[in-house]
């Protein structure tokens, strides 16, 4: 837990760890296996129909390090986000933190797969993020999310 922001005196351990099976119509066989970026455990997780795997946030340190994650389903990382590389220094700001978070998401249902291949994020500064999570290439909508600002 040492690497969770507020934990620094506690002793590290693994990180959190996928993996992929293939399913042959009898058994699953492990094709692979990936440390994830996340200390612990990722907030929130979507895995597409091509077995993309997409991570949200960090157990207990919302906001903090690698806010989004996607990797291919051979579990290579296609890209990495931190909140500095979604927002400028300002935006970043204006949002609401606590003890241990940036609240950049919204409560509840923020995050879904709108196709195989587009996720949506809405933020709590009532925008919205198009992600191609097979690129890692984004859009952001300033005004396209459901959370007021």
């Amino acid at each position: 837990m040492g690497d969770v922001f507020g934990y620094s005196e506690s002793e590290k351990g693994p990180y959190a760890v996928a993996e992929w099976y293939k399913y042959d119509g009898e058994r699953y066989t492990m094709v692979s296996r990936t440390a994830l970026l996340n200390p612990i455990a990722p907030q929130q997780i979507e895995v597409t129909e091509e077995g993309n795997l997409i991570t949200l946030d960090n157990w207990h340190n919302q906001g903090i390090g690698a806010v989004l994650a996607l990797y291919s389903s051979d579990g290579k990382i296609v890209k990495q986000y931190a909140l500095q590389d979604l927002y400028s220094d300002r935006d970043v700001k204006r949002i609401r933190t606590s003890i241990s978070s940036i609240h950049w998401r919204c409560d509840g249902l923020s995050t879904f797969l709108d196709t195989p291949r587009k996720l949506l994020i809405d933020d709590s500064l009532g925008g919205r993020f198009l992600v191609d999570v097979a690129t890692g290439k984004f859009d952001y909508l300033t005004d396209g999310g459901h959370c007021g600002r």
